[in-house]
């Protein structure tokens, strides 16, 4: 990009390491990414943007407010060599300029973006590693309640549109919880559809604490459902399809943990397709007779609820 004929942003796109790929959370318009999936590329570098596809120092953002006409000029290339160049013309005027923002109700804190942060109230908290963000924000928080609301408030942490480049952690002080059911108590997020996603939590003294990669809405809930196992691979008569043994296992909230499977009292590896929630064991490779057998299948979620499997089948 030139700014009267000079340059004022470049940017080559020829690789980008692994630990950058992050970065491009800021290179992009998160928001019209995540709400449109348009990729609109920004013409200038945020504070904490560390991407190395930069060519030319400072921002790359321009003040225009001294009242003159200035040519802009944006050059785009292929890998192939092929141009494409847009030019227009700025012009500044003091009487249309935007008012100052107000301040957000909501606004708690700053937050400084080349700096560690937190906030806390007495029932949450907040803290920001050095680089979890890629710019300053005015930092916005409120509770609120809904059916969801049995163990906590909600808390609602800033704006899910606002891009996270490093974990920040959170804990949530639930209501009076019975001691027998603190295992399976755990931090829940709200989805933008509504969906309900379980996060990896721990006890620390009276608060749970877990560490998020978007801002959105948490509260504390309790997952005492056991997992689900269906069979795939039984005929009415327990006789076997094939030579696979195959399972669909599912749980409704803090996920697959654990599972293990036997075989008249012998240990048997399923292998798991965590992608498509199936496990499966091949019984010639386990050297498994043809017959009668019995099968003992444990699934256990991260919450501790354990399912039981057990069934008869002819092989």
């Amino acid at each position: 990009m030139f700014v009267d004929d000079s340059l004022c942003f470049a940017y080559k796109m020829d690789k980008i390491s692994f630990d950058e790929t992050r970065y491009l959370n800021s290179f992009v318009d998160y928001e019209r990414y995540k709400t449109e999936r348009k990729k609109i590329t920004k013409c200038f570098i945020e504070p904490n943007n560390k991407l190395g596809i930069y060519e030319t120092k400072g921002s790359g953002i321009f003040d225009f407010s001294d009242g003159k006409k200035h040519k802009v000029k944006i050059v785009g290339s292929d890998f192939s060599g092929n141009t494409r160049t847009v030019a227009f013309y700025v012009l500044s005027d003091p009487k249309k300029a935007l008012p100052e923002p107000t301040v957000d109700k909501y606004a708690v804190r700053y937050i400084n973006c080349l700096d560690t942060s937190s906030f806390q109230t007495d029932s949450f908290k907040v803290f920001f590693p050095l680089n979890s963000l890629y710019y300053d924000i005015d930092l916005k928080y409120f509770t609120s309640v809904n059916k969801h609301s049995q163990y906590s408030r909600l808390h609602n942490l800033h704006n899910r549109y606002v891009p996270i480049h490093k974990g920040v952690d959170i804990k949530i002080k639930p209501y009076k919880i019975d001691s027998a059911l603190r295992a399976k108590a755990l931090i829940a997020g709200i989805s933008k559809r509504g969906n309900i996603y379980a996060l990896n939590s721990e006890w620390d003294g009276d608060f749970l604490t877990a560490n998020v990669h978007s801002f959105g809405t948490y509260f504390v809930t309790i997952d005492n459902i056991k997992p689900r196992i269906k069979a795939l691979s039984f005929l009415k008569n327990k006789n076997v399809k094939g030579d696979v043994l195959k399972f669909k296992i599912t749980d409704n909230l803090s996920g697959i943990k654990d599972y293990v499977a036997y075989i008249d009292d012998k240990w048997v590896l399923f292998e798991y397709d965590q992608k498509n929630n199936l496990i499966e064991c091949n019984l010639d490779k386990e050297k498994i007779q043809k017959g009668k057998h019995k099968l003992i299948l444990q699934v256990e979620d991260y919450c501790g609820n354990i399912a039981d499997f057990n069934v008869a089948f002819n092989f």
